[in-house]
């Protein structure tokens, strides 16, 4: 059965036309649906299109008198699915899916619109507070009211990769992101772009930092690359596998991205183009699964000097406030959908030397000193609300 040639035997076509003759309402649906003819109740067929010539044959087979008769079409907001012209007399409305999820769309960008908001009315009127004089110069929430935002000078410098071979996977991700190559030390990688300044919003580096154990450590972070077309995700995807990457199965059915895992077993994404990282660089995101984004954003978005671009029970989205870069998600992920890997977030105060007024701040905020083995270093480790380990860096 398909809308502009319905049934071909005789006595089908009979039912069909008195189906038409019951038909009274017209909902949207999928393109597949419209172009096989999928009707679904005696009230309703489904039929919405990506292209107006299927509506034109759908209409052309219900004829002008059947559709003078329709009382209701339900459209996702296209103004040519609207047109009055196919049926004059029926009422417009919109479909609840696509009012809801639009809803959702703009609640969560003006959520975080009100919090970059609110945070620079903070920054901006540090007044005394008799309630907590003597203490340290960071936001506290403990007395109520909004948080006190007090020289913010974190930034999230680069990825950390905990590997076995930190001189081999450095290789793999220098050649797929196109970076530069060097090194601070034996066992220690360092990749950013050519020419570059670090550190610097414009890119989130790489160091990769050799482990005897890697498979022990157990992060809730991955990187998604960003492409410009389909035919530069296919190339890009080609190369990897060249490379050394593999396909992985995590568990995300048929997609238009593709999940990979890099020589060690890091899981990241090669996205299809998006309009959000036409201009993040190779590095379209930082993904940080979690329960709560919204609890991840309290924290984080107090932590960093970034502009929380969308804030949602699913998801929240950070970028550092010149508009450069990559993006750092939050994205809620049920524990038993958690993909672990072997990479943390490492920031660094500027200037370096604010490092301990950071780490104050970051304790006041909620952050937990944490022992992981790293002995007398220049660098301190601490986790978030959720556990999840970062390091604040420092001169060395």
């Amino acid at each position: 059965m398909t809308v502009h040639d319905p049934l071909r035997e005789p006595d089908e076509h009979v039912r069909f036309a008195a189906y038409l003759d019951e038909l009274r309402q017209v909902t949207d649906a999928d393109e597949v649906d419209l172009v096989r003819g999928v009707l679904t109740d005696p009230d309703q067929v489904m039929a919405r299109s990506a292209v107006p010539r299927h509506l034109d044959r759908f209409f052309g087979d219900l004829g002008p008198h059947r559709a003078a008769r329709l009382a209701h079409i339900s459209a996702d907001g296209a103004g040519w699915i609207a047109e009055a012209r196919w049926a004059p007399d029926a009422i417009r409305v919109m479909a609840p899916f696509h009012v809801i999820a639009w809803a959702t769309e703009v609640l969560g960008a003006e959520r975080g619109a009100s919090w970059n908001r609110v945070r620079r009315e903070a920054a901006n009127s540090r007044q005394p507070d008799p309630h907590t004089a003597g203490e340290p110069e960071f936001a506290r929430l403990s007395h109520g009211g909004s948080p006190r935002v007090c020289g913010m000078t974190l930034q999230l410098v680069q990825v950390n990769f905990k590997a076995r071979d930190d001189s081999a996977l450095g290789r793999f991700w220098a050649e797929a992101l196109g970076w530069g190559v060097s090194s601070e030390g034996p066992g220690v990688t360092n990749l950013e772009p050519v020419g570059f300044d670090w550190p610097d919003p414009s890119a989130v580096c790489i160091d990769l930092v050799r482990v005897p154990d890697p498979e022990t450590v157990k992060y809730r972070v991955h990187l998604e690359l960003a492409t410009t077309s389909d035919a530069h995700q296919a190339e890009l995807v080609a190369r990897l596998k060249e490379l050394g990457a593999t396909p992985a199965d995590v568990g995300q059915g048929d997609v238009p991205w593709t999940v990979m895992a890099d020589p060690e077993g890091n899981v990241f994404s090669v996205l299809e183009p998006r309009e959000l990282y036409r201009d993040t660089g190779p590095i379209a995101a930082v993904v940080v699964d979690c329960a709560d984004p919204r609890a991840m954003v309290r924290f984080w978005g107090e932590a960093l000097d970034w502009t929380v671009h969308e804030l949602t029970d699913d998801r929240a989205l950070l970028r550092s406030v010149k508009g450069v870069g990559p993006y750092l998600e939050f994205r809620r992920t049920p524990d038993d959908e958690v993909v672990w890997s072997r990479i943390h977030l490492d920031v660094m105060s500027d200037p370096v030397e604010d490092q301990a007024r950071e780490v104050a701040r970051l304790e006041g905020l909620g952050a937990i000193r944490t022992d992981v083995g790293q002995g007398d270093v220049s660098w301190v480790v601490l986790t978030d609300p959720e556990g999840n380990e970062f390091c604040v860096l420092g001169r060395g």
